[in-house]
């Protein structure tokens, strides 16, 4: 009986993590059509639920842990849209990546949290103004993608402390 229940218990997990993504997703459409009956279609935050639904859909869905460039640069595009729209257009993003990158294979959503980075410690002494970018390179046979952001930056000796701290591992 516990073999079951375990089966049951796992089986009960997958079918969890189906689901939620899609009643995310959709209540979160249901809220963008509800606010759009009362603000009109063309209202900033009905674009900014449905962008948010768009997000959750990316970010929830798939097995797969790897994902081609071009589909992590929309999800970070999506991502930039919402930095935007709670941040009152304070926060531009710039992204320029040669087109032979694309079909490259990343870490799925292994971007955001390198966007996030970039607002909060770059931007956020800035009362969240300025840029971000994501950039691509290749070198021979190696691609390269570059964030950055003219934030704050690090103090000379905050860097070199992380250096010899990252550099140590």
């Amino acid at each position: 009986r516990s073999f079951q229940n375990e089966i049951f218990s796992i089986n009960e997990q997958a079918l969890q993590a189906q689901i939620n993504p899609h009643f995310i997703s959709n209540t979160l459409m249901a809220l963008s059509g509800s606010v759009a009956q009362i603000m009109g279609t063309d209202c900033e935050t009905v674009k900014a639920l449905e962008d948010f639904a768009a997000l959750m859909r990316v970010s929830l869905t798939g097995d797969n842990y790897l994902a081609p460039l071009n589909e992590e640069l929309e999800h970070i595009r999506l991502f930039m849209t919402l930095i935007a729209f709670r941040y009152k257009n304070r926060v531009q993003i710039e992204i320029s990546v040669p087109p032979e990158m694309m079909d490259v294979c990343v870490p799925k959503l292994s971007l955001q949290p390198l966007i996030e980075n970039a607002v909060n410690h770059g931007l956020r002494p800035l009362h969240y103004r300025g840029h971000i970018g994501v950039r691509g390179e290749m070198d021979g046979e190696t691609a390269r993608i570059i964030v950055w952001d003219d934030g704050v930056g690090l103090d000379e000796r905050e860097a070199e402390r992380l250096n010899r701290l990252l550099g140590g591992m």
